[in-house]
């Protein structure tokens, strides 16, 4: 039969593991996103042109997206699409809170329209499948001062471009999200995604400078409060046996 230490002893791992092996389970815009009754469906057409072709590789779903960093947006054909025509000439345009179009789907043929309050160009004309975009500073009102954007956990980017599928021109997307993005700059620059031969060459130029290359794992608050409770019990548990230990005594 197991001593109670040991079930303390166990119980205390299983739980660190979880906090620091899984801290995504911890980040508020997780816990947004599994309450948002209707999320996105980010290969639903927005329109009846529309045909989901294009797969975003990054920046992923759930990313924190700061202010002024540069992030590498990334995408490749998706697997199940068969375009006649090459894909290129890709426009790039960044949402907030998409949804079906009116309180019920506002039908054209069987596909329902997707819109939007707010939207703003990232780039067009784009021949590559990437492209380095700087995040911008985001204000929550529009032209007309009103309110419009009040989650921050709720943007997403748009990929199209027009090419031949199935003989009729088409409208190919890809959408990613939801993506938060802050309403204040950090207090770095950073490029996220960059490619693995930049990553290298930045860390041999921070190393060259003296300055040491960190890799920190990001730990929400609500994993340092676990993490607290944790270390409290740890700490509780031997001064208990010592009581005990001494009422023996």
């Amino acid at each position: 039969m197991s001593s109670p230490h040991s079930f303390l002893f166990t119980l205390y791992y299983l739980l660190v593991l979880l906090a620091i092996g899984d801290s995504s389970a911890f980040k508020p815009q997780s816990l947004k996103t599994m309450l948002n009754e209707e999320p996105l469906n980010i290969r639903a057409p927005w329109t009846p042109e529309d045909f989901y072709c294009i797969n975003i590789l990054t920046p992923p779903p759930n990313t924190i997206l700061v202010p002024y960093y540069r992030v590498y947006i990334r995408w490749v054909k998706d697997s199940d699409c068969h375009p006649t025509s090459n894909l290129t000439d890709f426009l790039i345009t960044l949402y907030y809170d998409p949804k079906s179009f009116g309180s019920s789907l506002v039908t054209y043929g069987s596909e329902p329209k997707i819109t939007s309050k707010w939207s703003q160009p990232i780039a067009s004309n784009v021949e590559s499948d990437e492209f380095l975009w700087t995040v911008p500073l985001i204000k929550s009102d529009n032209e007309f001062g009103e309110n419009v954007i009040k989650n921050s956990s709720l943007f997403y980017i748009r990929i199209e471009t027009n090419a031949m599928v199935d003989e009729h021109m088409r409208t190919v997307f890809g959408v990613t999200g939801p993506l938060t993005i802050w309403d204040t700059p950090g207090k770095e620059n950073k490029t996220l995604f960059a490619p693995p031969k930049e990553t290298l060459k930045a860390q041999e130029l921070s190393s060259s400078n003296g300055s040491k290359v960190k890799i920190v794992k990001n730990i929400s608050p609500s994993c340092y409060i676990v993490l607290t409770i944790l270390f409290m019990i740890g700490v509780a548990f031997p001064f208990s046996q010592t009581l005990d230990g001494d009422r023996r005594v």
